[in-house]
């Protein structure tokens, strides 16, 4: 039986794509990353997966101060 796939809190009637260029050093972090999940995630989830987790970090932490 096939995993069911987590529902994330971005899924919304209305999707806008993002285009992002990166060098192939981050394309290959990244896909290390994914192979470490049970249910590799594509890029496009991965990087909102890793979007998500950092903007949950930052309100845990408060709001940085620019300097």
């Amino acid at each position: 039986m096939a995993k069911e796939k987590p529902k994330s809190d971005w899924d919304e009637a209305k999707v806008m794509r993002f285009e992002l260029r990166v060098p192939a050093s981050f394309v290959k972090l990244l896909d290390n990353w994914r192979r470490e999940q049970d249910d590799l995630p594509n890029r496009s989830e991965a990087i909102r997966r890793l979007v998500e987790a950092a903007a949950g970090a930052e309100k845990k932490k408060g709001p940085s101060k620019a300097k």
